[in-house]
């Protein structure tokens, strides 16, 4: 008899979670914008053509319905500088109880005004932790220190090795751009520590 209630109550909550990540997404796309204007960079709502830039590690190619959001660029000092936010949809709805969900990752570059050869390095998890610890993961740096905590690709130079040591950041070089990247929404917070981290990596990249 109570049954009624229910189609109540769901449209409300329907109409709640909408008008939530509505208001997130304007707050987030207000922030953004303001972000750019103080900089006098460029804003764009959305920018599928950066989408292109997303391959290769950390990528994996499994994520769906891609959208590239969210992105400011401008000059900063000698670089150009680029962060917008990347999503995609993992998972999928099944009698398993997985469950599709969008995942976010917001990316920060500077296109590097030399020459670089592609590198990557990104925190190993537990399981590559234990690998490594096993001897199944190869020489990588051939430091211990960074090899233990850190999947890398490429010759990764001391300095570099350095840089990981005091930054602790993931990063890579890809067509030219030295890019480095955090898990969740677009934070125009974000931004400036992470371009003086790249700006450092940047200088001993060009040694």
């Amino acid at each position: 008899m109570t049954h009624w209630i229910w189609y109540v109550i769901a449209p409300l909550v329907i109409i709640g979670c909408a008008l939530f990540y509505l208001r997130r997404y304007q707050r987030n796309k207000a922030s953004a914008t303001a972000y750019a204007t103080e900089r006098g960079w460029t804003y764009t709502e959305h920018d599928q053509d950066l989408l292109d830039r997303c391959h290769g590690a950390p990528f994996d190619g499994r994520g769906r319905r891609r959208r590239a959001w969210h992105a400011v660029r401008g000059q900063h000092g000698p670089f150009e500088a680029l962060s917008f936010e990347y999503s995609e949809v993992r998972g999928r709805n099944n009698r398993n109880n997985q469950y599709a969900r969008r995942e976010f990752r917001q990316l920060t570059s500077l296109q590097l005004p030399f020459p670089a050869h592609e590198i990557y390095a990104s925190p190993r998890g537990r399981i590559g932790r234990f690998a490594n610890q096993a001897g199944l993961t190869g020489s990588g740096t051939g430091n211990p220190d960074i090899d233990r905590e850190w999947s890398t690709h490429g010759l990764i130079s001391p300095p570099v090795q350095e840089w990981l040591a005091n930054h602790r950041r993931p990063f890579r070089v890809s067509a030219g751009r030295l890019e480095t990247w955090h898990s969740g929404r677009f934070d125009p917070t974000r931004i400036d520590p992470a371009l003086a981290d790249l700006e450092d990596l940047a200088a001993r990249l060009a040694r």
